[in-house]
């Protein structure tokens, strides 16, 4: 997906410069990054992308109230983290989702633009796009993932998230490691499929472990 200024006009507005002192130390050592100054305040978008998966970082630092406009140029299942404030949406094909600090999910969105809403304030999101043999192993774990694959092979018009999950510890440190990676050429595309399966363990096996949480409450 790719941060739209609007639909009729995609392209971010402002001045495209040389990251400045102080988001220097935001910038990651493989990905292509673009800083922008404008009038709602300042972005920096880095990506990463391979046949196989994709990673979009998007920081933003709001002055004035906006909305933006994630977009999807093909159907698309993504891995979400919300690393900054609060961020209300709506997902073409599926309605009003809040992505919440400090958590993750997995969608599934259709070709299409959605809606974000940005208040003053600090803003930080990384998700990674896959590829549907990427979740080819999983469709036994989670029905859920078995039902995102199918409607992205189908191109469904219908968005779908599922559960939405705390980001703990060690996905934080796994995050960590993927940002800062200095491998390159095919050392970094290996280290950054191994993260990749690292977040994806990580997510589900959090999801798991929440029911199995609410299980042990129902029954005391």
């Amino acid at each position: 997906m790719i941060l739209a200024f609007h639909p009729t006009h995609p392209e971010m507005p402002g001045e495209t410069k040389p990251a400045p002192a102080e988001w220097r130390r935001f910038l990651f050592p493989w990905a292509n990054a673009v800083f922008r100054e404008n009038d709602f305040g300042s972005t920096l978008i880095q990506e990463f992308l391979t046949e196989e998966y994709g990673i979009y970082s998007w920081r933003l630092e709001v002055k004035n109230a906006v909305r933006l406009y994630p977009a999807a140029t093909t159907p698309t299942i993504a891995l979400q983290f919300t690393l900054g404030e609060n961020i209300p949406c709506r997902l073409s094909g599926f309605g009003d989702k809040l992505l919440e600090k400090g958590r993750q999910e997995m969608f599934y969105v259709p070709i299409g633009f959605n809606e974000a809403w940005f208040e003053p304030g600090s803003y930080e999101s990384l998700h990674i796009e896959l590829r549907p043999h990427y979740l080819e192993e999983l469709v036994g774990i989670r029905p859920e993932v078995k039902e995102l694959v199918s409607r992205l092979q189908v191109s469904s018009s219908k968005g779908m998230p599922m559960a939405t999950v705390g980001i703990h510890y060690t996905t934080r440190a796994i995050l960590e490691n993927l940002k800062s990676c200095d491998r390159e050429g095919p050392l970094l595309r290996l280290e950054m499929h191994k993260y990749i399966l690292e977040l994806l363990s990580e997510y589900l096996g959090a999801i798991q472990q929440e029911e199995e949480n609410g299980r042990r409450k129902n029954i005391s």
